[in-house]
């Protein structure tokens, strides 16, 4: 599923905490949350699925952050067919969780912007959130593609695991909390696991 597409369904699982910046500020922490904490995680479990579970959740991230700013991100990279797939999926590869801090440096500047934004009442710079998220999106698709990762196909199992969870595709409270993560878990082994190497 393209960027875009994936954009006009994430919106719908979006809960509303009442304003911009504080949506924009739930974004950026929950893109952190995924990017520092969970994926990170799955690097050291040498779990595929759940990295791909993670990439998807935040992208989902990424894309309403996109929609709150009205961002439409450019992937700023033109990856060589020959280095699909590279990068192996492995607890000691430094230069992996190395790609993982350099986004989670790109996400502290976001969550600055909004800090600043919800504390002081100063909105950040947009040309400034525009670099940010390119950065973010590129360096997503960059790493994705050194292991072999389908964005796509990545997107679209997170659309179908939300499909799970909200059946209409509406946020709800209750069903965020208490998931079916072995449904979910299901729906995202679809595709085995499998990386191409």
């Amino acid at each position: 599923m393209k960027f875009p597409e994936y954009r006009t369904l994430t919106i719908k699982t979006m809960s509303d905490t009442g304003s911009k910046v504080t949506d924009s500020t739930h974004m950026t922490l929950g893109l952190n949350t995924e990017i520092m904490g969970e994926l990170p995680d799955a690097i050291a479990g040498e779990d595929i699925v759940n990295f791909k579970e993670e990439i998807g959740d935040a992208f989902w991230y990424l894309a309403n952050y996109c929609n709150i700013w009205e961002i439409d991100p450019k992937n700023e990279i033109d990856p060589k067919p020959e280095s699909f797939g590279i990068v192996p999926l492995r607890k000691d590869n430094g230069p992996l969780y190395m790609l993982v801090f350099g986004i989670g440096q790109t996400i502290a500047v976001l969550q600055d912007l909004d800090k600043k934004h919800l504390a002081y009442g100063k909105e950040g710079n947009h040309e400034e959130r525009i670099e940010m998220v390119n950065a973010i999106y590129t360096m997503l698709e960059y790493i994705c593609y050194g292991l072999g990762i389908d964005t796509d196909a990545a997107r679209e199992r997170n659309i179908e695991k939300l499909t799970a969870r909200y059946p209409d595709l509406r946020f709800d409270a209750d069903k965020a909390i208490n998931r079916d993560t072995v449904a979910e878990r299901v729906i995202l082994e679809q595709d085995g696991g499998s990386i191409t190497v």
